[in-house]
C-alpha cells in the first residue's frame, strides 16, 4: 500500500490557538485529504457484539476503566484498510468521558478529532501540530499587549447572532458557520449556546433558499 505522504500541507492561516496549543479545523484536514489523498476513506470500526456491548452497529468500544473510545482508519481507493487507530472520547479538559455519560455530541465531536489525529497518524497530514515543528512559512511574531479582558461568553454568543441575523446570502452564513465552530472548539461558547446557534443558520439557509 503506497500512501500519500501529506507533510507541509497544512499552512500559516490554517492555524488557530486553543490556549498554548496550535490547531487545525477538522473541516480544513478533510479538505486537504480530499485535494491531496483522492479516494481515500474514513471509517469508524465497529466493536463486536458482546456482553458489554450488545449494540454490534455502536461505534463506541468500551475501555478497562468504562471510559469509551473510537477506532479509525482509512481505506485506500481499492478499499484496502490501514492498521486502526484508537481515539478516546473526551470532554473539552481532554479528559476521558464515561461510558453512562457518552452522549451523541461527544461521539460526533470525538469523530471529526479522531479524522485529524488519524490523518496525522496514517498520512503525516498536521503532523507539524504533534512534533512542534515550524508550519512552513510561519515567523515567531509578539503580538501587540493588550490591556483588556477576555470578552464574555455572553457577548460572543449575542454578536454570533446579531451577525447570523444580519446574514442575507449563504456566503455570510457560511462565515459565521465557520465563525461559530472555532469559538465553541475553543470553548468560548457553551454547548448549549452553540446547538442554539446552529440550529438558527440552518433556519436562516432555508429562509435564504425560498
Amino acid at each position: 500500500m503506497t500512501r500519500p505522504l501529506l507533510t507541509g500541507i497544512i499552512q500559516p492561516k490554517d492555524i488557530y490557538l486553543k490556549g498554548k496549543y496550535k490547531y487545525v479545523s477538522w473541516a480544513k484536514i478533510a479538505n486537504y485529504l480530499h485535494e491531496h489523498a483522492k479516494g481515500w476513506d474514513f471509517h469508524l470500526q465497529l466493536p463486536p457484539e458482546s456482553a458489554v456491548n450488545p449494540l454490534s452497529n455502536f461505534a463506541v468500544w468500551k475501555a478497562p476503566d468504562e471510559t469509551g473510545f473510537l477506532m479509525g482508519y482509512f481505506t485506500d481507493p481499492e478499499g484496502i484498510k490501514t492498521s486502526s487507530f484508537p481515539y478516546p472520547i473526551m470532554d473539552n479538559r481532554n479528559n476521558p468521558i464515561k461510558w453512562e455519560r457518552i452522549s451523541a455530541r461527544d461521539v460526533t465531536d470525538s469523530h471529526r478529532r479522531a479524522l485529524c489525529a488519524c490523518a496525522a497518524f496514517t498520512f503525516s497530514l498536521g503532523s507539524e501540530l504533534w512534533t512542534g515543528n515550524e508550519i512552513a512559512g510561519t515567523k515567531e511574531t509578539k503580538p501587540p499587549v493588550r490591556d483588556r479582558s477576555p470578552e464574555p461568553v455572553q457577548n460572543l454568543t449575542v454578536a454570533a447572532k446579531d451577525a447570523i441575523l444580519k446574514a442575507n446570502t449563504k456566503e455570510k452564513l457560511d462565515k459565521c458557520a465557520e465563525y461559530l465552530e472555532v469559538r465553541y472548539t475553543n470553548g468560548q461558547i457553551p454547548r448549549e449556546d452553540y446547538n442554539s446557534l446552529s440550529d438558527l443558520i440552518k433556519n436562516r439557509q432555508e429562509v435564504i433558499k425560498t
